[in-house]
């Protein structure tokens, strides 16, 4: 799987209002108070998919009874239900999948091959099987997982026919308001003297390491660099998910 994100710069001060506008932004398509408190409580990841040059456009959909796997139908684009997207900012949700993303409720895997529990209905928490390797075959596919035990850095399966989990990118850029609009309240700062304040619309964070619960967040410090600021947790008292993806990979 390839990298699915491009940074996007403009060569002249002529063209700059125009590249602003058409530069990629991360789109929410549900409030945050409608998504299924179940949903949010069983995510183990996030599930982003882009149609890409492979031209996606809808989801081969199964379910498991009896211990076996059965195929529920195609859904279309205009079926699905997105929690945000990572596009420009005219580009309508139903006219390409680009940089969609799920919650991912559960893994598993049938004669051999994986399959993941996404939720293409945040509102309703409605969920669908799918296989890694026909999404990967129609789309561009990062998964991000949160790990229940500590390890050293969030972890992602980039080879879906090795079935083997290598670490993701560092710097993962995370957006810790949408679904926690409080997120100060819950931080637990890496040093004593206090925790960093964390401000919405101003600094940006990202994903350092997993521990358990709790993810590292770091910023930019004068000298450009990104430093660790301490930690914050995966999720809320009630058990919800309360971090999300944003925007572009890290570099």
């Amino acid at each position: 799987m390839r990298a699915y994100w491009v940074a996007i710069g403009t060569i002249a001060a002529s063209l700059s209002q125009t590249v602003c506008a058409s530069a990629p932004v991360e789109k929410y398509h549900v409030s945050p108070a409608r998504i299924s408190s179940s949903a949010l409580k069983s995510a183990i990841g996030i599930l982003t998919l882009n149609s890409g040059s492979k031209g996606g456009s809808e989801l081969q959909c199964y379910v498991l009874k009896a211990k076996k796997l059965v195929p529920s139908g195609l859904l279309k684009s205009r079926q699905i239900t997105p929690v945000s997207s990572y596009s420009s900012p005219e580009m309508r949700v139903e006219s390409e999948m680009t940089n969609w993303r799920f919650p991912l409720t559960r893994r598993g895997s049938f004669k051999g091959k994986a399959l993941m529990e996404i939720v293409v209905d945040p509102v309703n928490d409605g969920r669908v099987w799918v296989k890694l390797a026909w999404l990967d075959e129609h789309f561009d596919v990062d998964v991000l997982l949160f790990p229940k035990g500590p390890v050293k850095h969030l972890v992602s399966p980039m080879d879906p026919k090795k079935q083997t989990l290598v670490m993701a990118a560092l710097l993962t850029r995370l957006d810790l308001f949408f679904l926690d609009k409080n997120p100060v309240a819950a931080y637990r700062a890496a040093k004593a003297g206090g925790a960093a304040k964390l401000v919405r619309g101003g600094e940006e964070y990202r994903a350092l390491s997993c521990s358990g619960a709790f993810v590292e967040i770091s910023a930019r410090s004068s000298d450009g660099k990104w430093k660790s600021i301490g930690w914050i947790p995966l999720r809320d008292p009630q058990g919800r998910l309360s971090v999300w993806l944003k925007g572009s990979g890290g570099s």
